[in-house]
């Protein structure tokens, strides 16, 4: 708990002056001070605290999810070269830290559920009660928004799966006030994502319905809670939610109007998150050296156009992940909400339920639009596994590398879908298989918490 503490503290200060929007240095002037909170200078208007929400912080997301999962592949010599904890993480070992002293993963998304709650509490004060009413609504439903999403990242890599029976084992930490000192913060899995789940259906009815990639909508909120649904297995409500998200936005960029060049941010994009090049950089800066997994790679068939816009060839002629901007603009890992997921999702639940026609529907107009008019053909299902299998597929081709198959795997788990998963270095085999406990990453050694 008191690494925790130190790195929230660190957060308030060097991290938002790292990273922080040019409106930030607006704010009253030292409330990001690295203090404790009775020494703070807190923030006291609507304007502070938007300002606050308005942290770039909150648009990153990090690289652990996609560390863990096997869309890719490392070769042995350029593994060795890398720091221990990829190392141990691209062959799950239950040690991943060694001499690491934590990960953004753990660090920086407690940093942005502190400055949630602080949101949170500053617009419960009677003093803004009856000031911009809608203003402060707004606030307050980004900032559920934003603590939501920042447990749902958590509860991903260091949670057990919902529904799991309760233990230390799998608990965190779930802090619902600024206060970092204050204690009984744990919650076990099925606690955290009952705490996501409500923050975000809170928040969903106090964001405005048009869309803005940079900033918490109602068709955010949705989008998010299906993804959140589905990782519990919830098919009924994740299929609820991602119609509510087409609902309120269903475009969809057609990959025959863009080329590797492009620049913008597609259609598709409900909510802008990005992979945030933080000290290890293996996705962001070394991506020709992350190979992609031949499995993937051999799903993309003649005239799907993700084949050639995702991927590229290294000076050695084996694909990797290249950039693309046309995306996310300036930010080649895109990781955020888009109307593409929602679509899967709610093919994907419609499937589970046996509506096979349902299925296809939603999977043909999302294909129309990834290949080339001559190469694409309707699909036709006789029964929902036969859809279930071809969605399932078209899931991992179009959201590859988007930060949630490591969270695909881990909720076939428990669907009865998951299977080992194996990676191979020279001489060396590693496995992971479905009940090990590889599929909880330990929380960090330095944070003091035993469980």
């Amino acid at each position: 708990m008191k690494a925790m503490i130190k790195h929230i503290r660190l957060g308030l200060s060097a991290l938002t002056a790292a990273i922080s929007l040019p409106a930030m240095t607006a704010c009253t002037k030292g409330f990001l001070d690295e203090k404790p909170r009775s020494e703070l200078v807190v923030p006291a208007s609507l304007d502070d605290y938007e300002r606050l929400l308005n942290n770039q912080l909150f648009h990153y997301t990090y690289e652990m999810p996609e560390l863990l999962a096997d869309d890719y592949y490392l070769e042995r010599d350029y593994w060795q070269g890398r720091p221990e904890i990829i190392r141990n993480a691209h062959t799950w070992s239950t040690d991943p830290y060694g001499a690491t002293t934590g990960i953004d993963d753990w660090a920086r998304n407690y940093t942005k559920i502190l400055y949630a709650n602080v949101v949170l509490e500053g617009l419960s004060a009677a003093a803004l009660s009856g000031i911009e009413p809608h203003k402060a609504s707004r606030l307050k439903g980004e900032a559920l928004f934003q603590r939501g999403y920042a447990l749902f990242q958590l509860a991903g890599l260091f949670s057990g799966a919902y529904g799991d029976v309760p233990g230390q084992d799998d608990a965190i930490p779930v802090p619902m006030s600024s206060d970092v000192y204050a204690r009984g913060w744990e919650m076990d899995a099925t606690g955290v994502y009952e705490r996501i789940v409500a923050d975000l259906r809170a928040g969903f009815g106090m964001l405005p319905a048009h869309r803005d990639p940079f900033r918490p909508t109602a068709a955010a909120a949705a989008a998010l809670l299906c993804r959140v649904y589905l990782g519990m297995g919830d098919f009924a409500e994740a299929k609820s939610w991602g119609l509510a998200t087409l609902g309120l936005h269903d475009a969809l960029v057609d990959y025959n109007d863009v080329t590797v060049n492009s620049r913008g941010i597609h259609h598709g994009t409900i909510y802008l998150s990005f992979i945030n090049s933080g000290i290890n950089n293996l996705f962001v800066y070394n991506s020709t050296n992350v190979l992609v997994s031949p499995v993937l790679y051999g799903l993309y068939g003649e005239g799907d156009l993700r084949k050639t816009l995702l991927y590229r060839a290294n000076s050695n002629g084996k694909p990797f992940r290249g950039p693309n901007y046309f995306v996310s603009t300036a930010y080649p890992y895109f990781t955020g909400l888009s109307t593409e997921e929602a679509m899967l999702g709610v093919a994907e639940c419609l499937a589970r339920e046996g509506d096979a026609g349902g299925a296809a529907r939603h999977l043909n107009r999302l294909l129309m639009h990834r290949y080339a008019p001559e190469s694409f053909e309707e699909v036709g299902f006789s029964d929902g596994e036969e859809a279930l299998r071809a969605v399932l597929i078209e899931r991992r081709k179009e959201l590859a590398f988007r930060g949630l198959r490591w969270g695909d795997l881990r909720r076939f788990n428990g669907t009865g879908e998951g299977r080992a998963l194996t990676r191979v270095l020279g001489e060396e085999t590693f496995v992971l298989r479905p009940g090990d406990r590889g599929w909880i990453m330990p929380i960090p050694p330095t944070e003091g918490i035993n469980r």
